[in-house]
């Protein structure tokens, strides 16, 4: 079981936008960005605009209160990558979650996971 008041936050990375759950409030948001964070070969090829969509993410899931969390981020990219991330790409996307407000962040490649396996992936 997961503790209640803990936040947890599952982020799917497209060319392009975020989609975003709340696994606590069962809460999905999707946020598309304006203008490209994605180019033909890199998933997310401008940081700054990428971190300022996922940052706007948050703050719409967590639109009605007071202070936006620090949530366990666990950050997954769902498309380009063929044979995995590199180490570099591993490293943006866990900088992405923590400069976006992730008190924690795991970069998670591979299928997609339930609630109760993006819990466990903080254990």
């Amino acid at each position: 079981m997961f503790k209640l008041d803990q936040n947890y936050v599952y982020v799917k990375i497209y060319a392009n936008r975020f989609e975003i759950h709340d696994i606590k409030t069962a809460k999905h948001i999707r946020v598309d960005a304006i203008p490209e964070f994605t180019t033909g070969k890199q998933l997310i090829a401008e940081y700054s605009i990428a971190e300022d969509t996922l940052r706007n993410g948050m703050k719409k899931l967590f639109v009605k209160r007071l202070i936006t969390p620090r949530p366990l981020m666990l950050i997954q990219p769902m498309e380009k990558i063929n044979s995995g991330i590199s180490e570099v790409e591993e490293r943006v996307l866990h900088e992405l979650a923590i400069s976006a407000g992730a008190r924690k962040a795991v970069v998670w490649v591979g299928n997609k996971l339930t609630n109760r396996e993006v819990i466990h992936k903080f254990k």
